[in-house]
């Protein structure tokens, strides 16, 4: 009933309703996924003056979905948003710009897109497991902006078995928040492509987002982030969506005691400042899992833990809503990362 309701105000050419139904379509919330009906909607929306339709739209943009990835097309939304007053847009713009004020034009021209999606260099750790430091990643600000985003999100995390398949479990006491485009914003969105820069692989191989919470005593006992191909119902997903064969870690605070990621069949264990990031893979040269790579989150002793982990495949699993996006698998080269 709700739904009809909502579809009625919509055919009115109601503002808000249109944008609320188009989200619903465009993430596939409560109906069935159909993007460019969503779009199409937006469009509407945005027009009649919704701020909140042109925010999502600069999110969209950010992304690609279903249209090439335009970074300075979602800025020129934002500050649309903004100028029409919607709050999250003119935080976020403000955020984007590293500055404060109502002069949405100013601070959308004041954004340097090139330096949010520059990487810093890549800092090699050791050659088995293949791991990685990238120092001062993220800005402790934009360490900030994801946890936010996160923490009303939480939920107790689970351990993967395959993609219709998740469970509690002992082995993983920590919480974490999933953070799909539905839950995201354009900050996610250049973050994701700094982060493709500096690995080298397209966003269109990423898995969805997550930001970890461990609390103290907390933890997620040795695990390897790949997938095992000896499971049927795993065997399948590589076959569909290919291997899980990186991984970053961001660590998003560091006042912490204790709680390091250790590898420790290599043996060793990394605790990043605010911001740092480690990067690893998964699997060998020839693309089979590494048991090296198994890895555990150590509990902290006295404060709470933040850490942004994604997870890349070997075969892209975005490529049908990102025009433009790579179809192939990750080379060998890839895997031989320097």
């Amino acid at each position: 009933m709700e739904l009809d309701i909502l579809r009625r105000r919509a055919d009115a050419g109601d503002a808000d309703a249109l944008c609320t139904l188009a989200a619903k379509l465009v993430f596939g919330d409560g109906l069935a996924f159909a993007p460019e009906a969503g779009i199409d909607l937006l469009q509407r929306a945005a027009r009649q003056g919704s701020g909140e339709a042109l925010a999502l739209q600069a999110r969209l943009a950010a992304w690609g979905l279903l249209q090439q990835r335009d970074p300075a097309l979602a800025l020129d939304l934002l500050q649309r948003a903004a100028e029409l007053g919607w709050p999250p847009a003119q935080a976020e713009l403000r955020f984007l710009a590293h500055a404060e004020g109502a002069d949405w034009r100013g601070l959308r021209a004041g954004v340097d897109l090139a330096g949010w999606t520059r990487a810093p260099p890549v800092r090699k750790l050791m050659e088995r497991p293949k791991l990685r430091a990238l120092d001062a990643f993220l800005a402790p600000a934009e360490c900030d902006w994801l946890i936010a985003l996160a923490r009303g999100k939480l939920q107790p995390a689970r351990v993967y078995r395959d993609s219709a398949a998740t469970i509690v479990s002992t082995e993983r006491t920590n919480s974490d928040a999933g953070l799909p485009l539905k839950a995201a914003d354009v900050v996610l969105g250049l973050i994701r492509e700094r982060i493709s820069n500096a690995i080298g692989a397209g966003t269109e191989y990423f898995e969805v987002a997550q930001v970890l919470h461990y609390a103290p005593g907390q933890s997620f006992k040795r695990h390897g982030d790949f997938l095992d191909p000896a499971s049927p119902g795993l065997a399948e997903e590589i076959r569909q969506l290919g291997q899980r064969v990186a991984t970053l870690l961001i660590y998003l605070n560091d006042d912490y005691e204790a709680g390091e990621t250790e590898f420790p069949d290599a043996p060793f264990r990394f605790k990043g400042r605010k911001g740092d990031a480690l990067f690893f893979l998964n699997v060998d040269a020839a693309g089979a899992p590494d048991p090296l790579s198994v890895h555990a989150g150590l509990p902290p002793e006295r404060g709470e833990k933040w850490v942004l982990s994604q997870w890349v495949r070997r075969s892209p699993i975005n490529a049908a809503i990102t025009p433009g996006a790579s179809t192939t698998e990750l080379g060998e080269a890839w895997l031989l990362f320097s």
